[in-house]
Order: structure tokens, then sequence, then C-alpha cells
């Protein structure tokens, strides 16, 4: 269902936006939120030891002083998750025990590359994603996090690739 929602989402977006960004060879890229342009997302690959091949998010609205770590993670659906952790650009950061508590709920995340192909395990990505889409973002701002804030339904694009 989340799958459907996310397709009609995006194929709306892609007809207003006309999406024609070229192709990025890295799997380290920024995006921003259409929904409110001071929300941006930095996707890159964390490389500690003991930490396998994790794909690290940040979620970040400066303007509201909002900032929140994730590290994608690939169940048996269709889609990755993104799992709240603790700030992974920290030297004496590792992974989360998986059974402790969380700052944030875990919330799907959904990628597509220009030609609108699925990547269904973000965790193995060799280039990044044109757009992300978490379905569940707006809600979970709006309601659950320390200092809430209004967030309209939106989907993020990329906009330079590192």
């Amino acid at each position: 269902m989340k799958a459907n929602i996310a397709a009609c989402i995006l194929a709306g977006l892609l007809t207003t936006t006309g999406a024609s960004a070229a192709e990025c060879s890295s799997a380290a890229a920024e995006y921003v939120y259409s929904g409110n342009p001071a929300l941006h997302a930095r996707i890159q690959p964390i490389t500690k030891p003991g930490t396998g091949s994790a794909l690290g998010v940040t979620l970040e609205d400066r303007s509201r002083g909002f900032k929140a770590w994730f590290i994608a993670d690939k169940g048996s659906g269709s889609y990755s998750s993104l799992i709240s952790v603790d700030d992974f650009t920290q030297p004496a950061w590792h992974q989360p025990d998986p059974d402790a508590p969380r700052a944030i709920r875990d919330m799907p995340i959904f990628g597509w590359d220009q030609s609108l192909h699925v990547e269904e395990d973000l965790r193995s990505l060799k280039s990044a994603p044109q757009f992300l889409f978490v379905p569940d973002l707006a809600e979970v701002v709006s309601h659950s996090i320390e200092r809430p804030f209004l967030l309209a339904q939106g989907i993020f694009n990329r906009i330079s690739c590192r």
C-alpha cells in the first residue's frame, strides 16, 4: 500500500517538476524537500570499523534547529527503513543495539533513480537515487519529536552529489 501511494506521489511530482538531473556516480548526495525547502537530507556510506555496509541518512532543518541521524535497513519488505541512531559522524559511534529505544520511530524510505526504477535496498547503492520519499515523515515531525513542527507531505529531490 505504501509503495502504491509513493508511486502516485512521485508520478505527480515528476509531471510538475520535470526532473532532469544527471546520474550521480556516488552513493553520497544531498537532497532538498519539496514540502519545505529548508529541510535537507544527506546520504552517505558509513565507513567505520564494525559497521558493515551501512548507509547513513541525516535530516536537517537549520531554521528549526532540527537534526536527526538514521541508518538505512532492509527488512523482508519491498522497501528500506530508516532506523534512528545517535550522530554517526562522531568518532565513537557504533551500530545501535537493535532492542534499544529510539529517539524517532522507524520509517519506511523509498528511493528512485531518474528512470523511476525503485531502489529496494538503499544500503547497497552504487549511486545516489534522484528522489527519496519518506511517507511517514510529515506525521513524525508534526507529532513524535521533541520539538514538533508542521510539515507538508513532499519528496526529497537530489541537488548535489559528493
